[in-house]
């Protein structure tokens, strides 16, 4: 939840879209998880956040096909266990163009920003993992929408001439 705060922070054109989104479904500070768990920019928020930082440190394990494959220059035999950090999968123009970019749209109204949607697996991959993944995106949507509308998402820094620290909220938020 802390890298999603700080990527609405840094962008907060995409704090308000989520509040433009969660809006309808959010009334009297009650929001259902039914009512929100398809909705696209709120997931795309979270996967988003999950590419550029994986929660676990998490590789991919994949087996080389029977006739091998190069690498770097590397040839490396068939029926070998090679991986790959999330944390680089993560960051390849190769799997994501714009890949240093937070772009939720790229979940879902901007597919082409998603090559290899297979590189895309934060906590893992397997059967054993399925379960702790859906739980953990239905905490992080219900957290999510919570404090995009109900409290103030802010950064504190200090700044040279100002006070000791100044509060920044929103769409006030200088770049960092």
């Amino acid at each position: 939840m802390t890298h999603v705060l700080y990527q609405l922070v840094k962008n907060p054109d995409q704090l308000h879209k989520l509040q433009e989104e969660l809006a309808p479904y959010f009334t009297d500070g009650i929001v259902d998880y039914h009512t929100i768990q398809n909705l696209p920019h709120l997931n795309g928020i979270i996967n988003e956040t999950l590419r550029l930082h994986p929660p676990v440190p998490t590789a991919l394990h994949r087996l080389t096909p029977p006739e091998g494959i190069t690498v770097g220059g590397r040839h490396i035999p068939g029926g070998m266990t090679v991986w790959a950090s999330q944390y680089v999968l993560g960051r390849s123009e190769r799997i994501y163009p714009r890949a240093n970019e937070f772009v939720p749209e790229r979940w879902s109204t901007m597919p082409e920003l998603v090559l290899d949607k297979t590189a895309f697996s934060p906590f893992s991959a397997g059967k054993s993992f399925l379960i702790f993944f859906f739980i953990k995106k239905k905490k992080n949507r219900h957290g999510l929408t919570v404090a995009a509308m109900n409290r103030s998402i802010c950064l504190h820094r200090q700044i040279p001439g100002h006070a000791k620290h100044a509060q920044y909220s929103g769409r006030d938020c200088p770049p960092l």
